[in-house]
């Protein structure tokens, strides 16, 4: 969860904590099979990472999760074509 500075930081900072906070609950859920947040919380996560990064390019990374889970989820509907 964001810590209670989380609206002090400029927009940069924002995108650069969601990213790890995220990154961290991916291994959480995919690597160690132990999710320690509700999926609520990282779709709003996810949710607020992609209207940061909709509203900063300048901070565009090329592994962003946004993009990341994407191509995720493309390839999970063309497989079930």
């Amino acid at each position: 969860m964001q810590s209670s500075n989380f609206d002090q930081l400029n927009p940069q900072q924002q995108i650069e904590q969601l990213r790890i906070q995220l990154e961290e609950y991916n291994y959480q859920y995919y690597v160690l099979d132990n999710p320690n947040v509700p999926d609520a919380e990282y779709d709003r996560l996810m949710l607020q990472l992609k209207d940061l990064e909709n509203a900063h390019p300048e901070f565009y990374s090329e592994d962003s999760l946004i993009l990341l889970s994407n191509r995720n989820n493309t390839n999970h509907m063309m497989a079930a074509v």
